[in-house]
């Protein structure tokens, strides 16, 4: 699964810093959206009818996105989750995610400095 390796860390450690909070990173999928059907290549805008045909058989409605993410939301645990396109909890796999507390530590350094006010 395709994750944003970053917003991960970030999740994970507002989790340590809040542990009576559940956050979590989910990852809505493919969703059918106007947004999905820009197409700025002249030959896919000339195929575009095709193409939206065929790619729809592989997009979630966004009801069906908006349910499974506001079901995984109020599942109302106390922890750090990731979730896949159904809200269901997900693990990456180790070797993509395997940083030391420095690493993690830089991330969230970069972060409360790039988001700051004033």
């Amino acid at each position: 699964m395709a994750y944003s390796l970053d917003n991960d860390i970030m999740v994970e450690e507002y989790a340590k810093r809040n542990p009576a909070i559940e956050f979590t990173h989910i990852r809505p999928g493919f969703v059918n959206t106007p947004g999905n059907h820009n197409y700025t290549l002249w030959l896919l805008r000339l195929f575009s009818p095709l193409v939206d045909f065929i790619i729809r058989r592989f997009m979630t409605s966004p009801e069906e996105c908006a349910e499974c993410m506001l079901f995984a939301l109020i599942e109302g645990n106390e922890r750090f989750y990731l979730r896949d396109y159904k809200g269901n909890p997900c693990q990456l796999p180790s070797k993509k995610y395997s940083f030391s507390d420095e690493q993690k530590q830089a991330v969230w350094n970069h972060s409360v400095e790039v988001t700051q006010c004033g």
